[in-house]
């Protein structure tokens, strides 16, 4: 199990689901021998992290948020932004993505 390289998600689009809520979309590297099971969520005092895990095939990762897929088309994560900042992790760099 390791992390995806920001380069590798693309499509990454950022609702409000409600006054907690955010809904995240995204498309991951298409590849024969990995996947996107969706992120693990670290939080600390004052933001949300999603390390967006990059899993082999052959393996079971557990994510503290998994993914549903969307018809063929993007994977959502629905994440309870609990009035901090979210940050999406990668291998090589993270980005802010609520509040914009």
């Amino acid at each position: 199990m390791g992390l995806y390289k920001q380069s590798d998600i693309t499509s990454i689009i950022v609702q409000s689901v409600d006054f907690k809520n955010i809904e995240l979309s995204y498309l991951p590297l298409m590849e024969t021998l990995y996947y996107s099971p969706g992120a693990n969520l670290v939080e600390s005092a004052d933001t949300i992290n999603l390390e967006m895990l990059r899993c082999s095939i052959n393996s079971q990762c557990e994510v503290t948020n998994k993914a549903r897929h969307e018809d063929s088309g993007p994977l959502v994560l629905l994440v309870e932004h609990k009035g901090k900042a979210v940050w999406m992790v990668f291998k090589d760099g993270k980005f802010k993505i609520y509040p914009k």
